[in-house]
């Protein structure tokens, strides 16, 4: 029996395919093309299917959803362009001659079979090295290797597939914006329209007004019918198309019950109108159709007006050095990135970031590209040469005209790469996708349950009324957006208070309770600008020549450490000289070299390691920094670290909440006596080194006991803040970035981290309160359903405005909580 059946059911499945295309379901044409004893109805789904095959891919298929129709190219020389080198330089985000990344916009991005199918094409072509999806944007990240497959060979490869991209140069310097759906308007004008006419048409029957002939009634609901089909095919489309494509992904969407209830009533209707038992309810299925789209327009347009991705980058604290003239001298000044042009010229010293593409006018450039592409293997490039955005420079300043605008949102992906995630588990987040997808299988059950139930009572057609009331009232949309705008409302607050947070994801780490804070000293605890001063070598010369000042002014301009600014502040008066070379060992010093009657002179800012000095320092309540000539002792600068005014405030704040704190610095003991009190002796460490921190944030993090936070300066510490759970880059000056952290703070706002702590966890609170409420809605607006006095034109009205209740419930709480921050 069971031989007999599979037997009906592959023959069925075979006839089936016999009919439509095997790879995209269309219909195939009298005579198809047959390969591999399977019919296409065009080479271009022959194309595709030999591709798949070919390379292991079969399982495609095993998603049970239709693949596109690739529009095969009939003109060989269509993307004969993108063999230019120029253009090529326009649309890609970052080249280094071989490795390669753009971002291609393909609108014909529908589902996740295309997900899955453009995130395998490592896998399909040979050279690219990795695909990754923005479902949302329609876009796909790309890295591929130019000497095995060309853009040009790329593009022809994706069209194949029928993912032709839609390259736009114009595009590439604008920023996106929301938008409505394509043909959103016209469908909403057609519902309204048709909806407005049914109304008319359907007056005698609310007024109760009698009507003479019988034959007016029978052509009015003919004519209802009639205006329901466009109301039904072309703007409630998109429901079915969405219902359609999850169905056949074997998996439940928020659109099935909306698709199911809007099939009720256009059957019940027509129905009555064909058996001349009643009026049917055309009008309520466009009213229907029409509110539903209303208040999708309705969420678009507040969720638009509260965006806080967009707002966002405008608070994003990264800004650059821009060479201008004035008074026909030339000023170095930090400006916001958003105030870049095409043509101006920007500083970019040790350890910045470029922020945008340009050329290299000056300077020895030996770029980190680890951030972009994730070699970590710098990349020398000679004057003349394009520079990318987001590589970083690890030597002497340059300067650099920009090619490109800036584009905060491609920095703010760079920093959401998944080298730099943690495998953090963010609870409320996962509980939230495990209520929405559980949410509809519910709904469902209840309707049907229900529909049974009236059946048997009241008839079938208060069934179909009761059946359609439930699956429009349920609204899972509110389970789905309440956490992204709570969650992304309160970041933009933080942004506002100075407190920069990679993403949304990111309030759950900072909202831990069994928090461990590791600090790092000199540049988070104490001003980054420490006072220095300068103390000569056994006190043979009591000042530094102008040349000596001069020289040290341009090696320590170059770093954005703490102590080089200090030096900085101290000599800069006399100028700069000139320097090359230069070069920073991150927790030891910086040196660079110059020329003195011909000869190269090497001089040296650093610890005593660094600058070999072997004599025992004797402990005192200030640090030192050596300077060396030639590897010759000159003397030392004295530096006095004041703490951050409300530094010890904060201390004081979280060790009353018995937060477990650590002390990390790479100073020696000087200090101790300062801190000793706060975080206890076991807890203070000193002389470490970036590798002794790093190790020191492996050893808490293993133990898994509880969430380690590393507060660190984002340069000798972005190893140890990489490592930690959660980690917090101190930021003085907006040219610093370390992207290996979670959140950014200003230094200014550190006294407020225990606030931003208690914000992040009330925010939890929050949304778990938004969630109660949307459960609770939707059980209320089900009893009425179920019970049958909640008609299917209320329950559209309501849908929409419970999503947006909640929604701005969450906004209004979070606003509310960040006034007291």
């Amino acid at each position: 029996m069971a031989t007999a059946v599979a037997s009906q059911e592959t023959a069925h499945k075979q006839a089936e395919q016999k009919q439509n295309c095997f790879h995209c379901g269309d219909k195939c044409p009298s005579t198809p093309i047959l390969y591999d004893e399977k019919e296409f109805c065009c080479t271009g789904c022959k194309t595709v299917y030999t591709i798949l095959s070919q390379n292991g891919l079969k399982s495609y298929y095993a998603l049970d959803k239709a693949g596109i129709s690739p529009k095969l190219n009939q003109n060989p020389e269509q993307f004969a362009y993108l063999d230019n080198e120029e253009l090529i330089a326009q649309l890609v985000d970052f080249t280094d001659g071989n490795f390669t990344r753009i971002t291609f916009n393909l609108p014909q991005i529908h589902c996740a079979s295309c997900i899955w199918l453009l995130e395998k094409l490592p896998h399909l072509f040979e050279g690219v090295q990795d695909s990754k999806v923005n479902f949302l944007r329609r876009e796909a990240n790309i890295s591929f290797y130019t000497d095995k497959i060309s853009l040009r060979k790329l593009v022809e490869s994706l069209s194949s597939l029928g993912y032709a991209p839609d390259l736009k140069l114009e595009s590439k310097n604008k920023e996106k914006k929301n938008s409505l759906p394509p043909n959103f308007l016209l469908r909403l004008g057609v519902a309204g329209f048709c909806f407005g006419n049914l109304m008319l048409l359907s007056f005698p029957e609310y007024l109760g007004l009698p009507i003479a002939e019988d034959e007016f009634p029978r052509f009015f609901g003919y004519l209802n019918i009639l205006l329901s089909l466009p109301v039904l095919f072309f703007s409630g489309a998109n429901y079915f198309k969405d219902a359609f494509y999850a169905l056949r992904h074997k998996t439940l969407n928020f659109d099935v019950p909306i698709a199911l209830g809007i099939s009720a009533l256009f059957g019940r209707s027509v129905y009555e109108i064909l058996s001349h038992t009643g009026a049917g309810y055309s009008d309520s299925l466009a009213a229907l159709i029409f509110l539903l789209l209303i208040g999708q327009w309705f969420q678009r347009r507040t969720f638009d007006s509260i965006s806080f991705e967009r707002d966002y980058q405008s608070y994003f604290p990264l800004a650059a050095l821009l060479e201008t003239q004035e008074n026909n001298q030339k000023v170095i000044k930090s400006i916001s990135l958003s105030d870049l042009k095409i043509e101006d010229i920007v500083i970019v010293k040790n350890g910045q970031l470029i922020p945008a593409d340009g050329e290299l006018l000056e300077g020895k450039a030996q770029i980190d590209y680890s951030f972009v592409s994730g070699e970590t293997k710098p990349i020398e490039a000679k004057k003349g040469e394009r520079l990318y955005a987001g590589g970083r420079q690890w030597g002497e300043p340059l300067r650099i005209k920009l090619l490109k605008t800036v584009s905060q949102s491609y920095l703010m992906q760079l920093w959401n790469n998944e080298a730099f995630d943690k495998d953090n588990n963010h609870l409320l987040k996962n509980i939230t996708q495990r209520w929405g997808r559980n949410f509809t299988v519910f709904v469902l059950l209840v309707a049907f349950s229900s529909a049974v139930y009236w059946l048997f009572i009241a008839g079938w057609q208060e069934a179909i009324n009761v059946f359609t009331s439930v699956l429009i009232v349920a609204c899972p949309c509110a389970l789905a957006l309440n956490a992204p705008f709570a969650f992304g409302n309160a970041r933009q607050i933080l942004a506002k208070h100075l407190f920069f947070l990679k993403n949304t994801d990111a309030i759950e780490g900072l909202a831990t309770k069994n928090a461990h804070l590791v600090f790092d000293k000199t540049g988070t605890l104490t001003t980054s600008t420490p006072k220095a001063v300068w103390v000569s070598w056994n006190n043979k010369k009591a000042e530094l020549e102008v040349t000596e000042k001069q020289i040290l002014a341009a090696l320590s301009s170059a770093s954005l450490h703490p102590i080089s600014k200090a030096i900085y502040e101290s000599v800069y008066e006399v100028g700069e000289g000139i320097i090359y070379d230069f070069e920073e060992k991150i927790g030891f010093g910086i040196q660079g070299k110059t020329k003195e009657k011909g000869k190269e002179q090497l001089w040296k800012i650093g610890n005593a390691d660094f600058v070999n000095y072997k004599t025992k320092i004797e402990n005192s309540q200030t640090s030192k920094v050596f300077i060396s000539k030639n590897g010759i002792i000159k003397g030392y600068f004295r530096l006095s670290n004041p703490l951050r005014n409300g530094t010890f405030k904060l201390l004081e704040q979280l060790k009353a909440k018995k937060v477990q704190l650590s002390l990390l610095s790479g100073d020696n003991e000087s200090e101790k006596s300062r801190f000793i009190n706060i975080f206890g002796e076991q807890h203070l460490h000193f002389n470490q080194k970036p590798i002794d921190k790093l190790s020191f944030l492996k050893k808490l993090t293993s133990k898994k006991t509880e969430s380690i936070f590393m507060i660190g300066d984002g340069l000798n510490d972005a190893g140890a803040l990489k490592q930690s759970d959660f980690g917090i880059a101190i930021s003085e000056h907006q040219e610093q970035f370390s992207p290996a952290c979670d959140a950014i703070l200003r230094a200014e706002a550190l006294p407020k981290l225990a606030k931003f702590m208690k914000y992040a966890r009330q925010t939890i609170n929050v949304v778990r309160l938004g969630l109660c409420i949307s459960l609770c809605y939707n059980l209320v607006g089900l009893s009425f359903a179920v019970s049958g006095t909640l008609s299917p034109l209320v329950a559209a009205i309501l849908m929409p405005l419970s999503s947006v209740s909640v929604v701005g419930l969450g906004i209004f709480m979070t606003w509310f909580l960040g006034k007291r921050l």
